[in-house]
C-alpha cells in the first residue's frame, strides 16, 4: 500500500513540540535516510527533524546496517546520553538483540518492522517449496535432458510454525494450491487443537475474510496447535514452514527430536531466523537423507563459512550424490533494502505521524514476548 502523499496540518503544532531524530548507522544504513527525512517533511511540514539527538528530542529513528553486530551497543550510549527519548523506532522485525534494552525502559513506547517484510518473506518460502518439489536445482545442475521427476504442491498438508504477518501471508499465498493447513503457536484455546471458526482468537473479520479462507471459498480453515503439541502436528506434515519471531523461550526450537518427528520424505522450510533450528543437526538430518528437501534462507552461523557442511550437501542433493536430502540455502534475501524499502518507509512514516499526535502505532514491541 503506498503511502499517503498529502500533509496533514492538524498535526503542524503537535510535530513541532515533538522533535524526532533520524539516526543512521555509520556503515550503509538498511534505509537511506536522506529520502526519508524528505518525505516525512512532505507529510509533517511542521516536524522538527533532527539529523542528531539533542536535549529536545523525543523520537529517535533509528537506521543501522542489519548486519551491524554493535548497532545495540550504540543505540545504548545515545539512549543513556539521552533517556528523555520516549519512542524508538527500529527497522527490523527480530528485536531480540535489543531485548534487554527494551525491557530497561519499558515505559519507552519501542517499534519495530515487524510485519513490514510479510509478503516478501512468504513469498520466497512459496518459492523454496516450489524448488524442491519441481527438482528445479537438480535439473539446472544436471545440464541434459534427464528423467522427468518432481512433485505437486496441490492439496498438500503444511505445518506452519508462527501466525505473524509473514505466516499469514504465506497462508494466504498457498490459497490456490488448496493445501490443509495447520498453524502450531504459543496461544491457543485449552483444548490442544482448534480451528480458526473460533472467533476468540481474533484472527477473523465479520465479513470472514481473514486471508485464511473466508465466505467462497472450498479450503478449510486452519487447524491450530499448541506449541506443546509440536511434534504431533510435525508428524502429519508433507511441508513444515518456520515463520515465527525469535525470542529466549524458542531458540533452538528445532533440534534433533522435532526433525526426527517430521515426516520421512517431508520438506522443511526457515524464513524466519536460523538460531530457531540446531545447526549441526540439520546438517545431521541432511547426510541421512531422510527428509525430502530442505530449504533455508537463514542460518545459525550468518554468513555460512564457505568451507560449512551445508554448502557441500547442497552441491552433493544437487547432483543426485550419497542419498543427501535436496537441499537450497539462500544467503538472507527474502528481504533486500530495495524489496523492503516501500514497507519500511511506510512503516516509520505512519508512525511518527501518530507519535506526534498521541495516536496508536504500528508494530509496538510488548517487552514481556520480546517480539
Amino acid at each position: 500500500m503506498p503511502v499517503a502523499t498529502t500533509p496533514f496540518p492538524a498535526a503542524a503544532a503537535a510535530a513541532a513540540a515533538l522533535p524526532i531524530a533520524i539516526l543512521p548507522s555509520p556503515s550503509e544504513c538498511v534505509l537511506d535516510p536522506l529520502p526519508l527525512a524528505k518525505h516525512l517533511r512532505h507529510l509533517l511540514p511542521n516536524l522538527h527533524l533532527q539529523s542528531t539527538p539533542t536535549s529536545e528530542t523525543r523520537g529517535l529513528i533509528y537506521l543501522p546496517k542489519m548486519t551491524d553486530a554493535e548497532a545495540h551497543v550504540r543505540l545504548r550510549t545515545v539512549l543513556k546520553m539521552y533517556p528523555h527519548i520516549e519512542w524508538v523506532q527500529l527497522p527490523m522485525s527480530g528485536v531480540d538483540a535489543y531485548l534487554d534494552l527494551i525491557r530497561e525502559r519499558p515505559d519507552r513506547i519501542w517499534c519495530s518492522g515487524k510485519g513490514t517484510a510479510g509478503a516478501l518473506v512468504a513469498e520466497h518460502a512459496l518459492a523454496l517449496i516450489l524448488s524442491l518439489l519441481r527438482r528445479i536445482p537438480q535439473r539446472v545442475a544436471a545440464q541434459s535432458w534427464g528423467p522427468k521427476l518432481g512433485l505437486t504442491l496441490l492439496g498438500k498438508h503444511i505445518v506452519v510454525v508462527g501466525y505473524g504477518a509473514a505466516a499469514r501471508a504465506f497462508i494466504e499465498l498457498v490459497r490456490p494450491f488448496r493445501c490443509r493447513i495447520s498453524v502450531v503457536r504459543r496461544r491457543v484455546g485449552m483444548d490442544r487443537r482448534q480451528d480458526d471458526s473460533d472467533s476468540s482468537d481474533g484472527t477473523s473479520d465479520a465479513s470472514g475474510r481473514d486471508g485464511i479462507g473466508g465466505d467462497g471459498d472450498c479450503v478449510a480453515p486452519p487447524t491450530f496447535y499448541h506449541v506443546a503439541s509440536l511434534h504431533e502436528a510435525l508428524a502429519e506434515a508433507d511441508i513444515v514452514v518456520l515463520a515465527l519471531a525469535l525470542t529466549p523461550s524458542n531458540r533452538r526450537l528445532f533440534g534433533r527430536a522435532e526433525l526426527d518427528a517430521m515426516r520421512p520424505g517431508s520438506v522443511l522450510i526457515n524464513v524466519s531466523r536460523g538460531q530457531l533450528v540446531d545447526t549441526d543437526a540439520l546438517v545431521e538430518t541432511v547426510e541421512r537423507g531422510r527428509l525430502g528437501g530442505v530449504g533455508i534462507d537463514v542460518v545459525e552461523p550468518e554468513p555460512l563459512p564457505p568451507s560449512h557442511p551445508l554448502w557441500h550437501l547442497m552441491q552433493s542433493g544437487q547432483r543426485h550424490e550419497g542419498g543427501t536430502t535436496p537441499l537450497i540455502v539462500t544467503p538472507h534475501s527474502a528481504v533486500t533494502p530495495q524489496l523492503i524499502e516501500p514497507f519500511l518507509r511506510e512503516r516509520i512514516s505512519r508512525n511518527a505521524r501518530a507519535f506526534v499526535n498521541g495516536a496508536d502505532m504500528d508494530g509496538v514491541v510488548d517487552p514481556a514476548t520480546g517480539y
